[in-house]
């Protein structure tokens, strides 16, 4: 999305830079496709992005010092003096914090604020833990979390990727002097074939994306072995190499396959169906919008901004995590109604048009930075 964001307002005439973390010690540039990239290096204990996950004691110092990192501000600082920015908008603040939005505001520029995920409310980004969604703040979240909804206040535009994810932060008292709007992530899917399923073949399932505990592919695995389902079950990407094996010990089918990294058009083009049984609350959707632009039906738990997109017996099927056998018996009537397949293969792309569009979703930034700017 980001991606999309940034070269479309190049391409538009505007002129932008990416600030970001990195690995290596001080400020690195880069180019990609014509986009000046700063990469800073990570002032904490390690960089989040590491391949390692270090333990939970080093994890809870970086979140210590991650609460209000004011040694990044230098970096900030000094590209603002170099780019000479008219604004910034600011993505994901892991790393970062919301020191960011201090060295912005003392620098005297308008911040838009993207909201992607919660971590103004939470260490882990989720609100998720111990197998189920938080409803609310945990102590040790609360407590590193304490000055965040004050310190709101120095955003000018805060935007949510979905309804969900900005009224689920903003209820909490973020953002009440900011101006708000929803502008949904958009991608560029091209048409495709994939749109009669092959009667005479078992019903391919098919899962992309992280595997977690969050990710809910315990749920899909159990579930799919329980109604011994005539088809296969195709899981792609990756995680912690100490879940993947522990999800590969589930398995006692020769009809699910694990196959790492897979280009996500190449593997929607050898599926019938994607699941996306999120056990959390995700703040979007991009999988679900992807693979209804293929002409695939989506199986979800509809939570979050999952919602938004997927219209039950219209362009997928929406579960309930909290009764297990609901995705049980969706499996088993995309496998035996072809009519009802059919019909949500023919709605599928349609129903996720406007999420299509990028020049939409460049529009609506560009009219809302000229807002800030004026």
């Amino acid at each position: 999305m980001l991606k999309s964001l940034v070269e479309g307002m190049q391409r538009r005439g505007h002129e932008v830079a990416v600030l970001t973390t990195g690995a290596e010690p001080g400020l690195q540039k880069d180019e990609i496709d014509g986009v000046r990239i700063w990469r800073a290096g990570i002032k904490n204990l390690y960089w989040q992005h590491s391949a390692s996950r270090p333990n939970p004691m080093v994890r809870l110092l970086w979140h210590w010092n991650d609460r209000y990192n004011s040694s990044m501000r230098g970096y900030i600082k000094e590209i603002i003096r170099l780019e000479k920015p008219d604004l910034v908008n600011c993505h994901n603040l892991a790393g970062w914090s919301i020191a960011a939005w201090d060295e912005i505001k003392e620098l005297t520029l308008p911040i838009v604020q993207t909201l992607h995920d919660y971590y103004l409310l939470c260490l882990r980004s989720t609100m998720f833990n111990d197998g189920k969604i938080c409803e609310d703040q945990c102590v040790l979240c609360e407590q590193l979390r304490r000055s965040h909804s004050s310190k709101s206040s120095s955003v000018d535009y805060v935007v949510g990727v979905s309804s969900y994810v900005l009224e689920r932060i903003c209820d909490e008292g973020y953002f009440e002097q900011s101006k708000k709007a929803v502008i949904y992530n958009a991608c560029n899917i091209p048409k495709s074939n994939n749109n009669e399923r092959n009667k005479l073949l078992p019903i391919r399932f098919g899962y992309i994306g992280t595997l977690s505990e969050s990710k809910g592919l315990e749920w899909l695995i159990r579930q799919y072995q329980k109604n011994n389902l005539q088809g296969t079950l195709t899981i792609a990407g990756s995680g912690q190499k100490k879940y993947e094996d522990y999800l590969k010990t589930l398995v006692n089918s020769d009809s699910i396959k694990f196959v790492g990294y897979v280009p996500s058009e190449e593997f929607y083009s050898q599926i019938d169906v994607c699941i996306v049984p999120s056990l959390w609350a995700e703040p979007f959707g991009m999988v679900t919008i992807e693979a209804n632009a293929s002409h695939l039906p989506v199986i979800t738990s509809g939570i979050g901004g999952q919602a938004e997109i997927v219209t039950h017996e219209e362009n997928g099927l929406i579960v309930d995590p909290s009764v297990p056998d609901t995705l049980g018996s969706a499996l088993c009537r995309i496998a035996n109604d072809r009519d009802i397949y059919q019909y949500m293969v023919s709605h599928a792309r349609k129903s996720v048009e406007k999420y299509l569009d990028i020049d939409g979703m460049l529009d609506a930034y560009e009219n809302l930075y000229r807002v800030c700017v004026k």
